[in-house]
């Protein structure tokens, strides 16, 4: 009795603080760097409203419970810095990479070609 006593606490636990936070930060991320391959159906979806979710969770869930959701936070931390620490091989790009690529992207993108430009021709003094 004892062991599904502390399953369901830890479904509860995890439901209540992960999957609605890592749908939204998700969400989030996938906007700001402009994936291709997300294209979000609401009509009036905007990447604030992804961020204020996000946000609006973790406070909901330092109201109902702050003791559980910082261990949680703290949890994820140990986490992050474990895999770090290991050094895990990983197949997928991540987040910071994305941005950085996306940054350069549209930086690249904004550069103005002056009409009388060619490669070929240069202008001699003489």
């Amino acid at each position: 009795m004892g062991f599904c006593s502390a399953l369901t606490n830890i479904a509860h636990f995890l439901s209540l603080r992960f999957a609605p936070l890592r749908a939204r930060c998700s969400c989030f991320i996938l906007s700001i760097l402009r994936s291709p391959g997300f294209r979000p159906s609401f009509r009036y979806y905007h990447w604030a409203i992804s961020l204020f979710g996000s946000v609006w969770c973790i406070g909901l869930g330092l109201v109902i419970s702050w003791g559980t959701t910082l261990a949680a936070i703290f949890l994820f931390c140990l986490l992050y810095i474990y895999i770090r620490a290991q050094g895990a091989t990983k197949e997928w790009g991540d987040a910071v990479r994305g941005l950085r690529y996306g940054m350069a992207r549209d930086q690249l993108l904004a550069l103005t070609v002056k009409d009388n430009f060619h490669a070929k021709v240069r202008e001699r003094s003489e």
